[in-house]
């Protein structure tokens, strides 16, 4: 009788423990594709500034031979507001 409570514990631990390593060498490999492959793995948003009723300015950013194109949106109490969106042309949607 004092073996059954040990077997269930070692039952749960072992299923607790290969769920675990599942998860985090999911985890792993989705971190993984974000890093190494973030056009194929991310859904690019539609929205603007605009479908919201927010004035907003583009702006481009240059550094180091790296464009960052965005949008400001000035904030009613002085708070700055930084959004990215694509460079790639046809992944630039509403854009002027």
């Amino acid at each position: 009788m004092k073996r059954t409570p040990k077997i269930i514990f070692s039952v749960v631990a072992s299923i607790l423990l290969v769920t675990t390593i599942g998860l985090l060498n999911i985890t792993k490999k989705e971190v993984h594709k974000l890093i190494t492959v973030p056009m194929e793995t991310r859904e690019l948003s539609e929205e603007m500034p605009a479908n919201y009723n927010l004035p907003y300015e583009d702006v481009t950013v240059m550094s180091d031979g790296l464009k960052l194109v965005g949008w400001f949106v000035p904030s009613q109490k002085g708070a700055v507001i930084i959004m990215q969106r694509s460079t790639i042309p046809e992944n630039i949607r509403g854009s002027n």
